[in-house]
């Protein structure tokens, strides 16, 4: 049941994986805070500048994540290959429906 909402003007990502309130919040970063239901079901997964690298892998190795979500997420970040970065670190190259454009190299 994953669902996706992007705010373009905070640039940040929330990502719905369960229909249900969430009972408590792990920050795994700056950025990346993993909701949580009683039994450590991810509820949901909010992400700052969605387009960093974002620690996907943690999360779905220390929490309660549907198979058919692990495959959604992964299709959408894990198979993407990091690109170099520029000298403002940015990615040159990498780009997902709700990032925002990158700045180009000077």
């Amino acid at each position: 049941m994953m669902r996706l909402t992007y705010s373009q003007t905070g640039d940040s990502l929330y990502i719905y994986l369960q229909d249900m309130r969430p009972t408590h919040g792990l920050e795994l970063d700056s950025g990346t805070l993993v909701d949580l239901a009683d039994d450590e079901t991810v509820v949901g997964i909010e992400v700052m500048n969605p387009a960093r690298d974002w620690p996907l892998d943690e999360i779905i190795a220390r929490f309660a994540v549907p198979a058919e979500d692990v495959r959604g997420l992964r299709s959408l970040w894990h198979d993407h290959q990091p690109a170099p970065l520029n000298s403002e670190n940015r990615w040159l190259d990498r780009r997902f429906p709700f990032s925002r454009p990158l700045v180009a190299a000077r």
